[in-house]
């Protein structure tokens, strides 16, 4: 009978060994396959795929909700942003009337302590901030609220802001000052900042592994390498002494969670204040659309209303717009609309023109 509950009690502790081993080994794949979908969603990014980006994002959050929030979630949320930075039909926050840009640089504030380039950090600010407000004014929305958003929420430098005064105040998009912090250059720099972060911290080694996995085998099912096998449990008992450690720093970073993903999509930008919000179906993927907490019901879509056809550029419009960049100079769309008839053509379209002519070596 001793002997009976002494046995038991061998069985019991190696059982709870073993979930306890299983645990902290969970913890460390858990980490890895954190790490490993950072580094993508970065590589997207960089890359400029938006699709490949919110679908690994996806799966980032699903991974990361109930973890302490850490410098990658933080970043993955500030990437995120920026790639919709400028579609102000996007929502992030509580305030429907704050622009994804906006929401980037809320974020910023609190990334760019983390920064050891003091440069950086401070270029990144001013060109989130100046971009927040060129965009309002491509869009034709409130710069003048997103002004002021900035100077209530954001440490903003009296020369930024007097500056960006006079363009709100001008509304002048081809401002120089503007030409100097454009959003092709705001990429850029946050593309030097990952890359910084990712230089600094290391968060490759599940790829660095598969990767060696793959050519030893010359196979992508590598495991059933048994060498391979080998290794990988090998690392996982020499690994799992850190897990506590790691969690202890994630704790430092129990912020306030910050949305990966627009949680809201509507028609915020309305001239009128009586208007209500709408929903835009349109920008509404097939998941939240689905989602069982969805207000919006699916629809074929013969109700919404068809985007105005593309015209193609004459050959009569391209030599005006020609014409008038020999005359009133390169960036001068608005004067150049004024002297010539290009019927509804806006400015911006008139930019782009002008750089397909430039493409093609027509100009």
């Amino acid at each position: 009978m001793e002997r009976e509950k002494t046995e038991k009690d061998i069985s019991k502790t190696h059982q709870t060994v073993e979930e306890d081993c299983f645990s902290q080994a969970s913890a460390l794949v858990t980490d890895w396959m954190l790490d490993f979908l950072f580094v993508t969603l970065c590589r997207n990014f960089k890359d400029a795929n938006l699709d490949e980006f919110n679908k690994n994002l996806l799966s980032f959050q699903a991974i990361s909700d109930d973890l302490p929030q850490n410098e990658k979630v933080l970043i993955c949320a500030f990437l995120s942003r920026i790639m919709h930075g400028q579609q102000l039909d996007v929502i992030f926050e509580e305030d429907n009337k704050v622009s994804p840009l906006m929401s980037a640089a809320k974020i910023w504030n609190h990334l760019k302590e983390t920064v050891n380039d003091e440069s950086l950090a401070r270029n990144l600010t001013i060109l989130l901030i100046v971009q927040a407000v060129v965009v309002c004014l491509e869009k034709g929305s409130n710069a003048s609220y997103a002004l002021q958003w900035f100077e209530r929420n954001i440490d903003l430098p009296s020369t930024l802001r007097v500056k960006l005064g006079t363009v709100v105040a001008q509304k002048d998009i081809y401002h120089p000052f503007i030409q100097s912090f454009s959003y092709s250059r705001l990429l850029e720099t946050t593309k030097t900042f990952v890359d910084a972060f990712l230089e600094k911290n290391p968060s490759d080694y599940l790829l660095k592994v598969a990767t060696k996995a793959v050519q030893s085998s010359g196979s992508r099912d590598t495991f059933k390498d048994k060498e391979v096998k080998d290794n990988f449990q090998t690392t996982v008992k020499s690994s799992t002494a850190n897990v506590n450690k790691e969690n202890e720093d994630n704790t430092l970073f129990a912020r306030s969670k910050r949305r990966l993903l627009a949680t809201r999509i509507c028609d915020i930008w309305t001239p009128e204040a009586c208007k209500k919000p709408s929903v835009c179906l349109k920008r509404l993927s097939k998941i939240e659309l689905s989602h069982p907490h969805c207000n919006v019901k699916e629809t074929d879509g013969t109700n919404l209303k068809k985007r105005k056809p593309r015209t193609k550029w004459s050959w009569e419009e391209d030599k005006q717009l020609i014409a008038g960049v020999k005359r009133h100079g390169l960036g001068q769309w608005a004067h150049i609309l004024q002297d010539y008839d290009f019927g509804d053509r806006t400015g911006v379209m008139l930019k782009d023109r002008w750089r397909t002519l430039r493409k093609a070596s027509v100009v």
